[in-house]
């Protein structure tokens, strides 16, 4: 049972990022994520490393190790017990993750700023 809860970033189109990346993916490897989603839902802000990092700007990074991939979730936590999951992408090699994590923090930026502005204007989530 989850102590926090977790909910998934739903852009103004309708478009939820992070399940529609463990949608395309295998079976098996879904089980995993959702198995590491419900760990995280159960230890919140007391998940530490391996686990969880702390990226800055309240962004953090849920790391999951697959059998052929290292899958990576952002997240943010708001107000008293919610998970936000933001954006999901399979981690390449080391030469490029510099690149591709900058790239998804802008993402995970721009979810947390549109998500706090549509709380304000009471716009629907």
């Amino acid at each position: 049972m989850s102590n926090w809860e977790i909910y998934y970033y739903k852009d103004k189109k309708g478009n939820i990022p992070v399940k529609e990346f463990i949608e395309k993916i295998r079976l098996k490897d879904q089980v995993k994520i959702f198995d590491w989603i419900e760990r995280l839902g159960q230890l919140g802000p007391k998940a530490i490393r391996p686990l969880v990092e702390y990226l800055g700007d309240d962004i953090y990074e849920l790391r999951i190790k697959l059998s052929d991939t290292e899958t990576r979730i952002l997240y943010f936590y708001i107000f008293k017990d919610y998970i936000i999951l933001t954006n999901a992408w399979n981690k390449k090699k080391k030469a490029t993750a510099k690149m591709e994590y900058k790239k998804h923090i802008e993402k995970a930026k721009n979810c947390i700023s549109d998500y706090k502005n549509r709380i304000k204007s009471r716009e629907d989530l």
